[in-house]
């Protein structure tokens, strides 16, 4: 009886374990399947050793700025009329800008406004531009005749102003200007006018210095070159679609100049004189006093030079402020 009675607590006992056991999915061939997808998702990744932070120190936090903000500041446009020696003037106003710190975007030139713009952008600085100008001598660019020339009107010498401005500018190009140049002429015979602005700076000059009865032709590309200066000494339209601040240098004014020079040369500096009226389409014009200077008055260079920059110093207030900074203050470069 007792062993009837121990044997039914083991089989109660045994049944009780067997139902608690888990129970082991099985597949459709009786092997052990894999973990629920459940299981799967609850399983934690292993946390990452080492700081959370990257390798060196924080970056701080920006500091608040204080003071006024940057002045903003637009670029000018110059535009320079020709004249001969007259137009040396123009140097007198490129020094004033320059030392008013002004910026100029680009300059745009006909005829011996020419040589000075190119002068001025090949040297690094203004005193290299003054030492460009002092090797100049006061003849080298006055028209040369020989005696029997001069007797029996025969053509000068072709090649008299190729010298002169090869001593002056040398072999430069345009890319190697520190402001961007533009220079007029035209192709004689049809008066088509265009703009240089790359290649050679002696090539343009050179073109733009070609006034009948004062130099032969240039030959740029097969095309014989003429100076604009009668048809667009001041290229103010053109300029305006380059910057947003155009000044115009008129050196020329509405007074007639003496000259002995030829017929064709008297009507090349007339028209020249009335179409420089389109400086008044410019935002500033400045118009140096020149009084009765000669057209190849060279030896009065300085003398121009000189009353240009006091004519631009008359006009700089109104400059710094179409350039975006107060009158009488200078912008940072």
């Amino acid at each position: 009886m007792e062993a009837a009675r121990g044997l039914t607590i083991f089989l109660i006992l045994a049944l009780g374990a067997c139902s608690s056991a888990p129970k082991v999915p099985v597949s459709d061939a009786g092997a052990a399947g894999p973990l629920p997808e459940m299981a799967q998702q609850d399983a934690k990744p292993p946390e990452p050793m080492g700081p959370p932070e990257p390798f060196g120190p924080p970056i701080p936090e920006r500091q608040p700025e204080f003071g006024p903000d940057p002045v903003k500041t637009k670029a000018i446009v110059l535009v320079l009329g020709p004249g001969f020696a007259r137009a040396f003037a123009h140097a007198g106003v490129l020094k004033a800008f320059d030392d008013a710190k002004i910026p100029v975007s680009a300059i745009y030139a006909s005829e011996t406004a020419a040589l000075v713009a190119a002068m001025y952008g090949l040297s690094e600085t203004v005193n290299a531009f003054e030492w460009r100008m002092m090797k100049i001598k006061d003849n080298a660019l006055v028209p040369k005749k020989s005696l029997v020339g001069k007797i029996f009107h025969r053509k000068r010498n072709k090649k008299w102003l190729d010298g002169a401005l090869e001593e002056a500018i040398g072999e430069g190009e345009f890319k190697d200007s520190r402001t961007r140049l533009r220079i007029g002429a035209k192709v004689a015979g049809t008066g088509e006018s265009g703009i240089f602005s790359d290649g050679s700076i002696f090539d343009a000059v050179r073109a733009a210095m070609a006034v009948p009865g004062y130099a032969e032709p240039a030959p740029v590309n097969g095309r014989e070159m003429l100076s604009s200066g009668d048809i667009r000494p001041l290229m103010v339209p053109e300029a305006k679609r380059e910057g947003d601040v155009v000044v115009a240098v008129d050196v020329l004014g509405p007074a007639p100049l003496a000259t002995r020079e030829p017929p064709e040369f008297q009507t090349y500096l007339k028209s020249a004189q009335a179409a420089s009226e389109e400086a008044g389409q410019a935002d500033v014009v400045i118009r140096p006093e020149l009084g009765a200077m000669g057209i190849f008055d060279f030896s009065k260079r300085s003398e121009a030079e000189f009353k240009g920059r006091r004519a631009a110093a008359a006009v700089l207030d109104d400059v710094r402020k179409l350039v975006g900074f107060p009158a009488g203050g200078e912008a940072a470069r």
